[in-house]
């Protein structure tokens, strides 16, 4: 993991972070996992802007695909997580 993956382990750590787990469901050997934190600071030298951080990962049986993103949009709630996943990638198909 990258250090734009640090603020959202240390809020997982601390309880605060969101982790959703499914298997795909069309083909049993593809799972999705999905992450996310709401309102953290952007960065050191911009703290005042709050931003949404969204981590997911496709584990299939013959690759692996994670894909980050960082938002200014509204906090993101379990229901409308994979609406925002499908919305940056509309390629993706999660069920």
């Amino acid at each position: 993991m990258t250090y734009v993956h640090d603020p959202l382990n240390a809020r997982h750590r601390q309880g605060q972070g969101h982790h959703l787990e499914r298997i795909d469901a069309d083909d049993e050997r593809i799972t999705h996992h999905f992450g996310w934190v709401d309102n953290l600071d952007l960065n050191d030298s911009n703290a005042q802007i709050r931003v949404h951080f969204l981590d997911y990962e496709q584990i299939g049986p013959k690759k692996t695909q994670h894909f980050t993103w960082i938002t200014a949009a509204s906090p993101i709630n379990r229901s409308q997580y994979c609406t925002r996943v499908r919305s940056c990638r509309p390629d993706l198909s999660l069920a």
